[in-house]
This record gives C-alpha cells, structure tokens and sequence, in this order.
C-alpha cells in the first residue's frame, strides 16, 4: 500500500512534466538577465521573442511595452548627452535608434529633427563664403529673371 505523500508527490510531479514550461520562458528569463545588467536593447529583443512565441501571454506584452519606451527613452537620454558634448553625429544615431524602437514617441522625433538642423548649421559655417563676384552671380543664377512691370 502507497502511503499519500507519495501519491501527492507523484501526482505534483506528473503535473508538473505534462504542464511543462511556457514557450517563451527562456527568453523571458534571459531578458529578465539582460534588463537586470542595464542592457535594455537585448533585454528587449528577448522579450519581444517571448512574445512571439507565446502572444497570449500577458506579462510577456506587459514587459515587452514596458521596456520599449524604456529603451527608447534611454537612447534619448544618451542623445542628449552627445549633442550636449558637441558630437552630432553620434546624437543623431541615438536619436535614429529611439525612433526606430518606438515609433510613437515624440521626443525621439523632436530631437532627431532639432539635432539634425544643428548639423546642416554646423556644416553650411564650415562652408567657405563664396567670393563677392561669385556670390552676386549664384544669386542670380538661383532663379528665373523677374520682370517689374512699369506704370
């Protein structure tokens, strides 16, 4: 005769194997591992195949949401501190990767585009100026001839 505890021990046990684990929960784990060590990006990508694998799954979505905007606000923040230090460049890569990883956000927008005219100023002062003869001349070649009627 089987005593109950090992009845209940096997029944918990053959639960457990027939229940088996979520699809995605190895992804989740590691970018519960990812998000922990500061790494939103991979973090993100983790979760967002957890999603895919399981797209029931509630605190899949939940996370995979949640970690979007902090991602995107992230590089944000870091875009700010380049174009702050002078590096356009690398702000505006920032600013590009914020935008691409949500879509929705306005600041991600607003400052790609702020930096991005920062860069055309930056660069039309590096321009030299063109000599008097040749700017008089550039300036008329830009447009067509205007006529002034006379009364």
């Amino acid at each position: 005769m089987r005593s109950p505890f090992k009845s209940i021990l096997l029944l918990t046990c053959s639960t457990l194997l027939l229940a088996g684990c979520p699809k995605g929960n190895a992804d989740f784990q590691a970018a519960k591992k990812a998000e922990a060590n500061n790494d939103l990006d991979t973090a993100l990508i983790h979760y967002e195949r957890a999603l895919r694998s399981d797209p029931r799954n509630v605190s899949y979505r939940l996370k995979a949401t949640h970690l979007r905007f902090e991602a995107a606000q992230a590089h944000v923040v870091k875009g700010q501190k380049y174009r702050d230090a002078g590096e356009l460049q690398l702000a505006v890569a920032e600013f590009e990767k914020a935008a691409a990883i949500d879509p929705s956000s306005p600041v991600a927008g607003q400052e790609l585009k702020r930096t991005m005219e920062m860069l055309a100023a930056r660069q039309a002062q590096a321009q030299p100026a063109p000599p008097e003869g040749q700017e008089r001349e550039a300036l008329l070649l830009d447009k067509p001839p205007e006529l002034i009627p006379i009364s």
